[in-house]
């Protein structure tokens, strides 16, 4: 990634993330959450605590996912319950798609669009 003065990278607990309440305009997450399988309730009321707008989240959805996919997320020890967590915070589905082109038919990805209620 080339050096970009305007970003500014940051790594931290998702259970307890170090921003304000409703500090971002747009939350975006990419395969981050598909690890939390034991803090996914947390994370996700973390990312709806600090999001004034809408978020992204691009992940597998157990929930959705064929067989194969499944054992492959039992295996990976991945979420399980991406979907029944999102119903517990303040965010409410805009649009849910599989992406289009997948690097992995084994995992494949979810759009999640989210709007905060």
């Amino acid at each position: 990634m080339g050096h970009r003065p305007n970003v500014k990278m940051i790594r931290m607990n998702g259970e307890a993330l170090e921003f304000e309440d409703g500090s971002f305009d747009f939350v975006y997450s990419s395969h981050a959450l598909e690890q939390m399988e034991a803090v996914i309730d947390q994370a996700l009321a973390e990312i709806a605590r600090v999001a004034r707008g809408r978020v992204v989240l691009i992940e597998p959805v157990y929930e959705l996912a064929g067989l194969a996919q499944r054992l492959y997320s039992r295996k990976q020890g991945y979420v399980r319950s991406l979907l029944r967590a999102i119903r517990k915070t303040d965010l409410t589905v805009v649009e849910m798609f599989v992406r289009g082109v997948q690097l992995n038919p084994l995992n494949q990805s979810t759009v999640i669009v989210l709007q905060k209620k």
